[in-house]
């Protein structure tokens, strides 16, 4: 038997603003499935924003390890939140999005957090260029033990539609509701990259995009084993090649892509076993330092 709670402002009828001008509704929204490590330093990085006029919720999938107790820490000051069984990530995510009100949405996981200035920084750029459709900017990335490795810019290659797109940063992205219901929801077909289908989609569609050249988000690495397990591999060529096809990229594009990819996910498979997963953890922490990402901006 599924058990729907949920809380916050909006469920006690008390979520409240003053319309100003120049002042648009953000909401944040912020999935998570027994979260009790890092969500309180995600919550307090919503709640603790520069800029005030946000809306935030929280879906969560049914927590049994604590997630629950933290988030009614913050029921005063959390627009809205619920707590029950779902179909996953993105689904989770299309929940939120259905309940959300303002014009622009960010959605922050809960291993990861914002930077304090973050909104502020975003809605400055949105109300210069409010035909914008998706703001983002440049991600701090910590490893699993919460270490900084450096500082990862998104961007979009010219290529995108021929099979070299470089995906932009999901954890910094703000899309506008609008956006959201010209180009459609997540994909829950596409359970690992649901994020890149939807920004491929925009592009197809002709949407726009503007690059903020400023630190707004801090995204944790996870784990590596069950991505480079035989299942794992197996289930993101899976996943990469319906998102290919679903976006009608060109046959041999898709085939060079799949190819790379594989390679790298086998390689690393193959690093991990030889070498034990917390060396591989510590090798991969050195090299994304040295070779992929900045160490400052």
């Amino acid at each position: 038997m599924s058990v729907r709670i949920e809380g916050g402002l909006r469920n006690r009828n008390e979520f409240t603003r003053e319309v100003k001008e120049n002042k648009p509704l953000v909401s944040i929204i912020t999935v998570c499935l027994n979260s009790n490590l890092h969500i309180e330093q995600t919550i307090k990085s919503v709640l603790n924003q520069t800029y005030d006029d946000i809306e935030y919720i929280i879906i969560d999938g049914g927590s049994t390890d604590g997630t629950l107790d933290i988030i009614r820490k913050y029921d005063n000051k959390i627009a809205y939140w619920l707590s029950e069984p779902d179909d996953g990530l993105y689904d989770a995510m299309n929940k939120g999005i259905q309940l959300a009100s303002g014009e622009l949405i960010g959605i922050i996981n809960s291993d990861d957090y914002y930077l304090y200035t973050t909104v502020e920084e975003v809605v400055k750029y949105y109300l210069r260029t409010p035909d914008i459709d998706v703001f983002y900017g440049n991600l701090i990335v910590l490893s699993p033990s919460s270490e900084k490795i450096g500082i990862k810019k998104g961007q979009i290659s010219r290529d995108a539609l021929n099979g070299f797109i470089i995906t932009i940063n999901h954890p910094t992205c703000f899309i506008k509701k609008d956006a959201y219901l010209k180009y459609g929801y997540y994909d829950q077909q596409a359970s690992i990259g649901a994020d890149r289908d939807l920004i491929m989609r925009i592009i197809r569609g002709g949407g726009s995009f503007f690059h903020i050249d400023v630190n707004l988000s801090v995204f944790r690495l996870g784990g590596i084993t069950s991505d480079y397990s035989f299942q794992g591999i197996k289930e993101n060529l899976s996943q990469e090649a319906y998102i290919l096809k679903k976006n009608d990229f060109p046959f041999f594009a898709r085939l060079r892509k799949l190819g790379i990819l594989g390679l790298r996910l086998l390689r690393n498979s193959v690093l991990s076993i030889s070498l034990g997963e917390m060396r591989f953890v510590h090798i991969r922490k050195w090299f994304l330092s040295k070779f992929r990402f900045k160490k400052d901006l």
